[in-house]
């Protein structure tokens, strides 16, 4: 170490070393270690040398001085024990330790342990050595400052904290199609919703139900809304068909009217004749003729002979219905990254 400010005197050579100069915080305390090396020292025997640890904030508002290291010639040793015994020798500081100093002897080195509170300003402080040299009545010869660490503790450590990223691969897009059969009941030969005829207000409040699901899913677009008519086969087939293409029409305006379903969206087929929906009907029911009509629908597959047969039943006392086939066809459309935080 380099003093600063030194001072030579005549009677007075060489200068202190230190080495091993050590801070470790441990819990409240910090504890502080050095090796004091005076072997390059040359005083007389009245010389006394002080050196004086101490510890400063950056800014060298505040400080705390530890004990003292003393070294005394032989003669400035007597005079100091005397001293001591008769009305008490005068220091700013008790040394921790007095070494007496005598020429042409090697000293050992000095080891000095200190410790002290944690206070927050001693992370970026210093350590210093003042070191003081006396000679006859207390005179000074020289004064100096040895640096001994500079911060006393290295800066808090401060982690960087980055967000990284997992992207999925692209996920294919999946196409769905969803289809339900609403059985709707419409007076004869008549198209109109009535919401309140027979079981229609249960059949149209699951509809709606189901609307709202899927326009609810946050994953799914809807890209097309299909709605296929049918009608009861007891009537002429053309008949049939354009009251099949009405009542498909009625409902999509109802749906319309009850959900925010695009235009470009939507489209509407019928087909007439529901020859299945009818043997449905039969099989369900308690009509007294339900055996003659499966049997014709068994019997041929020819529309006409199937409604030449059953006109020849007489009228069939059952409601007229027409079955909307409802189609949904989706895309899911979920995508997302997936955050990973790291340090």
């Amino acid at each position: 170490m380099l003093p600063l400010g030194l001072t030579a005197q005549r009677t007075y050579s060489g200068s202190i070393s230190l080495r091993d100069v050590r801070a470790e915080k441990q819990g409240d305390n910090l504890y502080l270690e050095a090796i004091l090396d005076p072997a390059d020292i040359e005083m007389n025997r009245q010389h006394m040398l002080i050196v004086t640890p101490v510890l400063r904030s950056a800014d060298r508002t505040q400080q705390i001085m530890f004990d003292p290291v003393m070294i005394v010639g032989t003669v400035r040793h007597k005079a100091n024990e005397r001293a001591e015994a008769l009305d008490g020798l005068y220091l700013e500081q008790r040394p921790s330790q007095t070494i007496v100093y005598r020429p042409n002897r090697s000293m050992e080195p000095i080891r000095m342990r200190m410790n002290v509170p944690y206070q927050a300003w001693m992370r970026q402080g210093e350590l210093v050595f003042e070191e003081e040299v006396t000679g006859c009545r207390n005179l000074e010869l020289t004064n100096n400052t040895y640096r001994g660490l500079s911060p006393i503790l290295p800066p808090v450590y401060q982690p960087t904290y980055q967000i990284s990223y997992v992207i999925p691969p692209t996920e294919e897009v999946k196409q769905r199609s969803d289809t339900y059969e609403a059985r709707l009941n419409f007076r004869v030969n008549r198209y109109d919703i009535e919401r309140d005829y027979m079981n229609n207000a249960s059949v149209l409040s699951e509809v709606d139900q189901i609307i709202r699901e899927v326009h609810n899913d946050p994953n799914l677009t809807v890209n097309q809304f299909k709605v296929t008519g049918y009608a009861s086969p007891e009537g002429a087939a053309a008949h049939n068909l354009t009251l099949s293409e009405n009542r498909a029409k009625s409902f999509v305006k109802y749906v319309q009217s009850q959900h925010s379903i695009p235009q470009n969206v939507v489209q509407v087929d019928w087909k007439g004749d529901d020859w299945e929906g009818l043997r449905k009907i039969m099989e369900e029911s308690n009509f007294t003729g339900k055996q003659q009509v499966l049997n014709i629908l068994d019997g041929t597959t020819d529309a006409q002979q199937r409604k030449n047969q059953l006109r020849n039943m007489g009228p069939l006392t059952v409601p007229c219905w027409t079955i909307i086939i409802l189609t949904c066809a989706e895309t899911n459309t979920r995508s997302g990254i997936s955050p990973v935080p790291s340090v």
